[in-house]
């Protein structure tokens, strides 16, 4: 199969400046950097936004992300609701090195953050005054081991085993015919351990519901086929709102069963004279097993800690970098700061909650460069739209709490195929706002403010009973900078952050 245009957009090397931003002479022979970023697609957009707001530092970028893509989207296309994986990921493949100073195509595999050093996957080390990590949780099926033997058989009618986030096109292709490939027995939705990328995600179960049941209308699958979802947590969804209103509508559909504190420990295919059998191996917290023959399974696999994160103290037990839950930087390390699905707050992981992050990261970055204050407070906002049918969905936000925030509720769509396609080229255009080249200052473009107002005239931390340090959790210093030449719009950006109001 031909390489995805985002496999042809990261494997591809340029040395460009940034696009639409301050000059920049790229010098790939430097190793001392002013802030180094590591990640992905939204790291990339921090350097875009910092470049456009005065800083003249040196910033380096390295992308330790296989795949943008649109988790939404993703799922049209496996459903197939939209009809290309290219098309559906074409946002999200953007150039990378088109918006850093100074773009390296390798991926670091060591971080020594007591000498401010890290090591790509060249050997090379390079040092940092700040790091900014934004490398996503490491769902790849080689966390399961038993699982490679199936994903690698060539035939999708021996194993039916289907992996989402995959590592590889290959596997992307292959989830598109989780349907047509179900014919008998029972389909197992297995949901990993908490925390996971697909968190706000992986209702995948009411969807196939949907599907099925046309099936069993048509007498193409036995009425007594069920879809059983299998997870090791205590609940399907965290925020109890979320939870509840989708256990209610499982509730309603007598073609799905609920199993909660099971664990995926081993998946089984036997070979018989005149059949295929398969079966899935759980195990509780007690050690009881429970092994259950399947017709097809789609799983996500557990979360695993990043290499990156050993040897380190970076990094909690599932990976995540331990931060302070407001302003994002590292609760030991004051020049380390971390957002997105890797940042260790007790949100919904999803794509809104990584955007909402990245305003506050970046202003508080900022900040912590020029030996200033934090003016940024992350509430803990998340919003997340969970599809039960074909054309409708539901749609949940919260803050720290899992507070109610703006955004809950029911959305019926009654023009499917058509209805999406229009869903999906908004959407490509409202996150292209957020990924073009061109100045973006906020999340949402037209809804968040800019710039925020100082800690003493903070709502939510008046609101909340929050004080100073619980934000400030290191003293202020300012790093030794490369340079210290700040022109008249960066004096601007610090003058008007006392001006605007807080963005809330």
């Amino acid at each position: 199969m031909k390489k995805s245009i985002i496999s042809k957009n990261i494997n591809k090397i340029t040395k460009k400046t940034f696009a639409g931003g301050s000059s920049h002479n790229i010098d790939y022979n430097l190793k001392k950097f002013d802030v180094i970023f590591v990640g992905g697609l939204n790291a990339a957009n921090t350097i875009k936004y910092m470049q456009h707001t005065g800083f003249h530092g040196t910033m380096a970028g390295f992308n330790n992300k296989p795949r943008f893509y649109n988790e939404h989207h993703y799922e049209l296309f496996v459903h197939g609701t939209i009809p290309s994986f290219k098309y559906m990921s074409s946002v999200f493949s953007s150039n990378f090195e088109s918006k850093a100073s100074c773009y390296f195509p390798h991926r670091i595999t060591k971080i020594d953050p007591k000498n401010n050093k890290v090591v790509d996957d060249r050997g090379i080390e390079f040092s940092y005054k700040s790091l900014v990590l934004n490398t996503g949780l490491d769902h790849s099926y080689k966390n399961m081991p038993f699982l490679e033997k199936y994903l690698k058989d060539g035939e999708l009618g021996k194993s039916r085993v289907f992996v989402h986030n995959p590592s590889d096109d290959d596997h992307i292709e292959r989830n598109r015919r989780i349907i047509s490939m179900h014919k008998d027995n029972d389909l197992i939705v297995y949901l990993p351990k908490l925390p996971s990328r697909r968190e706000a995600y992986d209702a995948w179960y009411l969807k196939l519901d949907t599907y099925l049941s046309w099936g069993l209308q048509s007498g193409a699958h036995p009425k007594s086929m069920k879809i059983r979802v299998i997870t090791p947590n205590k609940n399907l969804f965290n925020f109890p709102f979320a939870n509840e209103v989708v256990m209610d509508e499982i509730s309603q559909r007598s073609m799905i069963e609920t199993h909660f504190g099971w664990e995926l420990v081993n998946v089984e295919v036997v070979e018989k004279p005149n059949a295929t059998l398969r079966y899935a191996t759980f195990k509780n917290e007690k050690g009881e097993e429970m092994r259950m023959p399947f017709g097809t399974l789609v799983l996500t696999p557990n979360n695993k800690k990043r290499e990156i994160y050993n040897g380190n103290d970076l990094a909690d037990e599932h990976g995540q970098v331990t931060v302070n839950p407001y302003t994002l930087q590292h609760k030991k390390y004051d020049n380390v700061f971390a957002f997105g699905d890797c940042a260790d707050v007790p949100t919904t992981k999803s794509l809104y909650a990584t955007l909402n992050q990245q305003v506050v990261l970046r202003n508080n970055l900022t900040d912590y460069l020029h030996g200033r204050e934090f003016s940024g407070v992350y509430e803990g906002y998340s919003s997340f739209a969970v599809n039960h049918s074909l054309d409708r969905q539901y749609v949940f936000s919260h803050k720290y709490g899992y507070e109610p925030s703006f955004g809950n509720f029911y959305s019926p769509r009654y023009l499917g195929f058509m209805t999406y396609m229009l869903k999906a080229k908004l959407e490509k255009q409202y996150f292209s706002k957020i990924y073009q080249s061109k100045p973006n200052f906020g999340y949402p473009y037209l809804q968040k403010n800019r710039y925020f107002l100082p800690l003493d005239e903070n709502k939510y931390m008046k609101q909340k009973g929050l004080k100073k340090e619980d934000i400030m959790i290191h003293p202020i210093r300012k790093p030794e900078l490369s340079t210290d030449h700040h022109d008249d719009h960066s004096h601007e950006h610090h003058a008007e952050s006392h001006k605007v109001k807080p963005a809330h």
